[in-house]
């Protein structure tokens, strides 16, 4: 399984929509669609840094699901 496809199937076992996702994550339904395509919009793959900062958002997105919100202290 590659990268978008676990990001896909992430996104789905948390019962997330793209639109909820985008709540959580600041990304637009759009570039969800995507990066679980694995492609930009001009259709060329993902760089990796893109992969780590999407990883990171959905991290984010996953604690503050569990109630483990951010704190700056």
């Amino acid at each position: 399984m590659n990268e978008s496809q676990r990001a896909h199937e992430w996104r789905k076992r948390n019962r997330l929509t793209r639109q909820r996702l985008g709540e959580l994550t600041g990304y637009s339904p759009l570039a969800i669609y995507w990066m679980e395509r694995g492609l930009s919009a001009r259709g060329t793959p993902i760089w990796p840094a893109i992969w780590r900062r999407y990883k990171m958002a959905c991290a984010a997105a996953q604690a503050s699901l569990k109630g483990q919100e951010f704190d700056w202290s």
